[in-house]
Parts: structure tokens; sequence; C-alpha cells
């Protein structure tokens, strides 16, 4: 085979593909194969299942049906092709299975999430992309996110800022107050936006120091004031929703790595009152499940009436009942 014009063999060795030069010896580039370490089946979508999601779809067309709306921005820079994880799994691979099994499969099960529930995803790149566009939760959504699991091979970089803003975008699809909204960001560095201009202030501050000096001072001070930009950008998506919205920023990687930017968002989302937190799991499923498992949690029972009231309404709806039922409130 040739691979950009040269000669070439490939190799594919414990999930990992290697291409090398015409003499075998020297390795010109590898990647680790989607879904090595993870076997998770699809589930089988009858007859029955796409009438629902098709009749759900519809219905969701009248916003003040939805419960809630989820929107997911996945971090897909090259980073996130590190076979870190326990098992060799790499760290996208343990995102979207962890998002498929945590909140999507084990919510169905639950009875705590319906296709009265949306969810969108992000996925950040050089230029960012919505890749689910406000769905109903139900197994069609499943499959996709498992797909994603077998097909999607992160490489550029992240750009926060147009994440942010298309997740922005996302959230305004229904401004229906009694819609929950949930913000997810996970990542597993520092952002790659481009921050070239600096505060006068800082200017003047950096010619006190010598030359051999400047340079360290100067990418410290851009990453202050990149990470200044980024976490006044989300704090004006939170201000538009406030408590409505529960943010969880989620950074996966190895210890030593460190989220400041992710830690600077979630102080500028709880500033305007949102449910922000920050979480860093370990480099393995289990650890990333128990976090999605309690954010869900948090963000179940702090909408829990909403939700009550919501399924109630799209039962009515789908049932085609005028009838104008009582739901009951706790402690009236």
């Amino acid at each position: 085979m040739s691979w950009q014009g040269i000669k070439n063999w490939k190799y594919t060795f414990a999930g990992i593909v290697f291409i090398t030069d015409e003499t075998s010896i020297r390795e010109i580039t590898s990647w680790v194969l989607p879904a090595f370490g993870f076997d998770v089946p699809l589930v089988h979508i009858t007859e029955g299942m796409h009438r629902e999601h098709t009749d759900a779809v519809r219905a969701l067309q009248d916003k003040s049906l939805w419960t809630s709306h989820t929107v997911i921005v996945v971090d897909q820079s090259g980073s996130m092709r590190k076979t870190d994880v326990e098992g060799g799994a790499t760290r996208s691979d343990a995102v979207w299975i962890t998002l498929a099994l945590t909140w999507v499969q084990d919510e169905i099960l639950a009875g705590t999430r319906t296709s009265t529930d949306v969810l969108s995803v992000v996925s950040v790149r050089n230029n960012s992309e919505l890749i689910v566009d406000t769905e109903p939760v139900d197994w069609l959504l499943f499959n996709k996110l498992i797909a994603f699991l077998r097909t999607s091979m992160p490489g550029e970089h992240d750009n926060y800022v147009q994440a942010i803003n298309l997740a922005e975008k996302c959230l305004m699809r229904n401004t229906v107050g009694s819609c929950a909204l949930a913000l997810l960001f996970f990542s597993d560095g520092k952002p790659s936006d481009k921050y070239k201009k600096l505060p006068t202030a800082t200017k003047m501050h950096l010619e006190l120091y010598e030359e051999s000096e400047k340079r360290a001072m100067l990418i410290e001070a851009l990453d202050d004031a990149r990470e200044e930009e980024i976490a006044g950008r989300i704090g004006a998506l939170a201000s538009r929703f406030g408590r409505r919205l529960t943010v969880g920023n989620i950074g996966f990687a190895a210890p030593s790595e460190e989220f400041s930017t992710l830690q600077a968002m979630t102080d500028a989302c709880a500033a305007y009152q949102c449910q922000a937190s920050f979480h860093k799991p370990t480099l393995t499923a289990q650890s990333l499940h128990s976090i999605l498992t309690g954010l869900y949690r948090s963000f179940f029972h702090a909408n829990e009436y909403k939700n009550r009231a919501h399924r109630h309404r799209w039962f009515e709806a789908k049932n085609g009942s005028r009838r104008s039922a009582r739901v009951a409130i706790p402690g009236d």
C-alpha cells in the first residue's frame, strides 16, 4: 500500500494500526481502532420503537411538552485518542460508552427519562459540530451514541468558545421556563483557542523583565487572558438561564493534568446561581460512570416536580385526552 505517496506496510496488533516504511522497520504513524477495549451491542430497534420515535419527534414540536434538554459538549481533539483508560480504551471511547449507558440506558430502564427528555451533542474540534440535534431520549439515541463509540475519530484541536456558542444556540431552542436544562462539558486538557491581545497594563508589566524571561511570562499571560475570555463567555450563557441550568464540567485526563479553565468556567456559572460543579474522575469508565450518575440524580431530583407534571401532560397529549387533570403537589 502507499500512504501520502510513500510505499509502506500496514499492520494491526492489539487494537492498534501501525503504518511503517517500505522496510517494515520505521514506524510512520499509528492509531487505535475505534471501540477497542469495549464491546457494546446495539439494541434491536423494532417497528414499534420506530413508530414511537417518530411520534415523539412530531410531538416535541410543541416545546411545552419538553421535560428537559441536556446539551453535551465532548472534546474530540487529538489527545482524546490516548489509550490510557483502564482496559486499553481511548478517552473518547470511554466518554461515549459512559454517556450511552448512564445518561440514556440506565435512565430509560429506571423510568426517569422518556421521549419527553431531549438531548443534543456538540463535538469539539477546530470547527465544532452539532452531531445530535435535539433528539428524544430513547433506544434510537442509545444506538447513535454507541455508533460514535465505533466511528468517532478524534483529531485536530479543541476550541472552547466556538463550542460554547454552539451549546448556547442549542439551549436557546427551548426557552419555556418549565423545561429543565443541563450542560455537560467534557475535556482532557487546555483549550486551543488562540488569544493574541493583551491588556495594556499587562504589556507594560512585561516590559519590566529581561528578554529571557518575557517569553515564558507572555505565554502565561496569554493563557490567563484566554481563560478569562472563556469563563466570561460561558458566564454570559449562564446569565441567560440562572437556576434553570445545571452545569457539569468534567476533566478526563491523567492525575497530573490541571483544569484551571474548567474550574474557572464552573465558577462563572455558579456566579449566576446555576447548579455548577467540576469533576475530575480517574481514567476508568467506572469512575466516569459514578460521576455522571451523581450528576443525573442531582439534576433529576432538582426538577422532580417538573418531571412528573410534564410526563402527565405528555400522556394526555399522546392519548388525545382533553381532560384537565390536576397533578398532586407534595404538601398541598
